[in-house]
């Protein structure tokens, strides 16, 4: 587990891990399926209401993921109101968090969506990982089997 405190510090088993300038973000580094190489300190906003993980297409092309070859093609509602918005969806891109090994997630990709917008959704990511949140800090660890 790993935490966020009021100035950003992100504490974790190895001591601190990164920065963070705004305490709702969260950094992920991602494997580029073009290039092979990692990408890291990409913010994401930690969305609990979001459904899946989106980033915008452009995204993509700067992080070195061929959309081209996506795997699922969906049409999302719920971002902006009475709107739905296509999605090309990528199974399987590599992604690090803190000190936890890499993990495939999905990730759906819009070009209808606001360039700097990066949300973490439930399906593949928050679908494997718990939050503890308040006003001041969140925390991300691994769910176990009980």
């Amino acid at each position: 587990m790993f935490k966020i405190d009021r100035r950003g510090s992100v504490t974790g088993n190895n001591g601190v891990i990164n920065q963070y300038s705004v305490k709702s973000y969260v950094k992920i580094s991602i494997l580029g399926d073009k290039d092979d190489q990692w990408n890291n300190d990409i913010d994401f906003i930690v969305d609990t209401g979001a459904s899946i993980t989106l980033m915008h297409t452009s995204e993509a092309e700067r992080l070195g993921i061929d959309i081209t070859k996506y795997d699922d093609e969906s049409l999302l509602s719920g971002i902006k109101a009475g709107s739905t918005m296509k999605l090309f969806i990528k199974r399987s891109v590599m992604i690090k968090i803190g000190h936890f090994p890499p993990l495939p997630i999905s990730i759906g990709f819009s070009s209808s969506i606001n360039p700097n917008l990066r949300l973490l959704g439930r399906k593949t990511f928050l679908s494997r990982f718990g939050i503890a949140m308040d006003n001041t800090q969140i925390g991300i660890f691994p769910k176990i089997d009980i």
